[in-house]
């Protein structure tokens, strides 16, 4: 036996749990691939998929269908999701992204599965996908396994645990176990902090939808940059402005969606090889080093002072590691001395404030189509959770004109900003997302 299988070697796998072993020869047939195998009755079969329990509410469903396994979430229980043997993956495909286990937001779209937005009455109005999402396929191409379609707020809207009418809210992993997971990536969120045997999870981002998760979940998280990365095939909710801000954040747009996809991940490193090989060529070899950190005075005003103390030290350190200079700035006092010429006399919070608001014109539109497909098909207007409601009712009283002066208001700030404060340098700046506390599943709606 020491020939074939050392003292030592036995050892390391009995600690690991090994109760019994086999030896297989070579002259049985060709060497069997790395990864799991089961004998019954005699007989060596491949195992090339393991069943996980959905123990954390983050799935909606798993991508392979197993008889007798639950993989749908459809029916309110938990779901199973089926995943594939990583060494499997790795000696089958030497694709980059083989072995790497994701799991998608269910506003994307996946062939052969329906998209539901966490909304009965969405799920029940469309059919099944028959193509994924561009952004979805290519990182099937690139020899990803996805596992399933993580859930999110219903519509993408903000909501807290306890307006999950019906599907329930993911459960965070983290802290005593009963923290809100966040929205509208929650399940994303909460998957990534929950299961050692996921990798990767896809979320989209519109004001903070990936960030905010990340946050409460306490994973790390990238919001891809607007067209580096394909928004057809995903359901999103500002659909014709070229631009949109929140309070004073910029954020540019190249494709016509303000939404964009984004990761969330345990490991920087990993997260860095899938992004190096999803964002493909868009990536820009020639991107000029950073000069400066920048320190956004108004945002971090807003977050309390041990937290803003500690953004600040890490601030600093950042600056010194990289070599760079720190720098304080002020977006109203520089508009107040250099504002653009269409703002006339107005500060800039004035000019703003109804961009900021007007913008959401889109969110109520963008569903014009799933509202006069539901009711067609079932002659009643389709159940809507509170938090959608609201946002609607807010959206559809908004006129056409106020949403395209909006787009035009934020496409000035745009300008004025990117001449402000990044033209011919590239900069870091620090943002703070929110003010980090404990949020319970059970706080009410504020």
């Amino acid at each position: 036996m020491d020939a074939l299988y050392p003292r030592d070697a036995y050892t390391f796998l009995a600690g690991l749990g090994m109760q019994w072993h086999e030896f297989l020869s070579e002259n049985r047939g060709n060497r069997p691939l790395p990864g799991p195998y089961v004998i019954l009755n005699g007989t060596f079969h491949d195992a090339p998929l393991r069943l996980y329990a959905d123990t954390h509410a983050a799935f909606f469903v798993g991508t392979r269908n197993l008889r007798g396994a639950d993989t749908s979430g459809d029916n309110y229980g938990h779901v199973e999701v089926a995943v594939p043997s990583r060494l499997r993956c790795h000696a089958l495909s030497k694709l980059p992204l083989s072995g790497i286990r994701v799991g998608v937001k269910d506003n994307f779209d996946l062939k052969g599965t329906k998209t539901s937005l966490c909304s009965r009455s969405y799920l029940q109005t469309y059919p099944e996908k028959s193509q994924s999402a561009p952004c979805v396929q290519r990182i099937l191409d690139l020899g990803a396994s996805i596992v399933g379609k993580t859930k999110l707020c219903a519509f993408a809207q903000w909501e807290k645990p306890t307006e999950a009418i019906e599907y329930t809210s993911p459960w965070s992993a983290r802290a005593d176990g009963f923290q809100s997971s966040g929205g509208s990536s929650n399940g994303s969120g909460a998957a990534i902090t929950a299961y050692n045997w996921l990798d990767i999870a896809i979320g989209s981002g519109t004001t903070g939808s990936i960030l905010r998760p990340a946050l409460w979940n306490g994973c790390f998280a990238l919001r891809s940059t607007f067209g580096v990365l394909s928004t057809e095939g995903f359901v999103n909710c500002i659909k014709s402005a070229r631009y949109c801000l929140l309070r004073f954040v910029v954020l540019t747009q190249r494709s016509r969606y303000l939404d964009t996809p984004g990761i969330m991940g345990r490991d920087l490193e990993q997260c860095r090889h899938f992004v190096s090989s999803w964002y493909g060529d868009c990536l820009k070899p020639d991107v000029p080093d950073f000069s400066s950190v920048l320190w956004p005075i108004e945002y971090w005003n807003l977050i309390d002072r041990p937290q803003r103390e500690m953004g600040c030290k890490f601030a600093d350190e950042l600056a010194s590691a990289l070599r760079l200079s720190s720098e304080n700035f002020s977006l109203g006092e520089a508009w107040k001395r250099q504002p653009p010429e269409d703002a006339g006399h107005q500060s800039l919070e004035d000019y703003m404030i109804n961009a900021t608001q007007d913008i959401w014109y889109d969110d109520y539109h963008a569903f014009d189509d799933f509202r006069d497909k539901y009711w067609a098909k079932y002659q009643k207007v389709p159940y809507i959770t509170p938090p959608t409601r609201a946002a609607w009712d807010f959206g559809k009283n908004i006129s056409k004109h106020d949403r395209d002066d909006a787009a035009r208001k934020v496409q000035v700030f745009r300008s004025w900003f990117c001449s402000q404060f990044f033209k011919g340098s590239q900069r870091l700046c620090v943002m703070p997302v929110e003010n980090a506390a404990p949020r319970y599943r059970d706080d009410p709606p504020e």
